[in-house]
């Protein structure tokens, strides 16, 4: 016997794990745009920038895998792939190649940035269909997030 939820819990359920899949895809970028930027830093120059790449890229891929787990729980199923990510994550995509360290620092900063506006937007969103859970996930993804702005902005002063 297949049980049946309200059309308001469905409508919940669908909606969070939109807003959950999303911010999966953006998490999973950012870990690998973390990466991409510390592999092109020179480590003599850039030694204390290369390690909060290091905590950036932790604290996404611990992003990543709490939401993968509100996305199960909710009854979804996450979603990811290289293509999927590189083409669906909200994140500023570069058209470019960046020989500048400066400036992939200064892209990087702006991805965060990018990345906090859309946890922000995503925990009104859950909270005005009532997911108090998937909210309060995007705002403790965020703190850790605005940490590590002020950190990669500190360094590239």
């Amino acid at each position: 016997m297949e049980i049946q939820l309200n059309p308001e819990l469905r409508y919940r359920q669908r909606t969070g794990t939109g807003l959950l899949q999303a911010r999966l895809v953006d998490a999973l970028a950012l870990t690998v745009r973390a990466k991409q930027v510390k592999w092109s830093l020179s480590e003599s120059k850039f030694s204390g920038m290369r390690n909060i790449l290091a905590v950036i890229q932790n604290d996404a891929s611990t992003s990543s895998e709490a939401i993968s787990k509100r996305i199960v729980n909710l009854g979804g199923q996450a979603y990811s792939s290289a293509v999927m990510d590189a083409t669906t994550s909200s994140l500023k995509k570069s058209c470019k190649a960046i020989n500048d360290e400066d400036d992939l620092i200064e892209e990087l900063a702006n991805e965060l940035l990018e990345f906090g506006i859309a946890l922000r937007d995503g925990s009104s969103e859950a909270r005005k269909i009532g997911d108090l859970v998937t909210s309060e996930l995007f705002i403790a993804i965020l703190k850790n997030l605005e940490k590590s702005l002020i950190l990669v902005e500190a360094q590239r002063s």
